[in-house]
């Protein structure tokens, strides 16, 4: 990411890959925070990583809803996502603090599931904080990443690629997405833009 990246608007998303276990030593939480552009550039501006327990990685996920207020955490369906679900929501009511979710059909295989982040990142469509704390261990991460399985890190991969998928399915990003809902509805009542058609219909 060069400068005008940085001060380009963007909606953001957070790619999230769930590890159930604090001793499961074979995996962990990663959270993936992606912002895209107008022009459809994909900046992968945060990361976070770690051993957590539910309760824990839960509070990540509160905290970076306040830091980003990204759009929607991207999580894949599935045994995982089924277990946890009713406890994230619980969380939400009673901290009256409300999280969007996309839930994406779960991919087993982790080369199909990189795919089209794969082919984003070789059309050069997607762009990183290369100056950011966290960036070394996450660029050493992606490029173990063989797609076998057999890489003993690929937590911070499968978040990113989760993350890609999301925004695929979500459609491109629109300069609508970026206006207040104030004034959303001013331009939704503008006369010039409304005269002679139906609210309906639009013709």
């Amino acid at each position: 990411m060069v400068e005008a990246d940085h001060k380009a608007s963007k909606l953001f998303n957070i790619g999230v890959d769930f590890a159930v276990s604090k001793a499961d030593r074979a995996n962990r939480t990663s959270f993936t925070v992606g912002g895209e552009t107008l022009g459809g550039t994909l900046c992968i501006v945060d990361q976070h990583v770690g051993r957590w327990d539910p309760t824990e990685w839960i509070d990540k996920m509160f905290e970076l809803d306040l830091r980003w207020k990204p759009e929607q955490f991207i999580v894949e369906g599935g045994v995982i996502w089924k277990a946890l679900e009713n406890t994230i929501y619980q969380e939400m009511r009673e901290r009256k603090h409300y999280l969007g979710f996309l839930v994406i059909n779960p991919v087993k295989d982790k080369a199909t599931r990189g795919r089209p982040y794969q082919k984003q990142h070789r059309a050069g469509n997607i762009k990183f904080d290369k100056d950011a704390e966290w960036y070394p261990a996450y660029e050493a991460e992606n490029l173990r990443f063989t797609g076998t399985g057999d890489a003993l890190a690929d937590d911070q991969f499968d978040s990113t690629a989760i993350l890609v998928k999301g925004f695929e399915v979500s459609g491109e990003v629109e300069e609508d997405d970026f206006l207040e809902e104030e004034e959303l509805m001013m331009r939704r009542n503008d006369p010039r833009v409304n005269d002679g058609r139906s609210a309906v219909t639009g013709y």
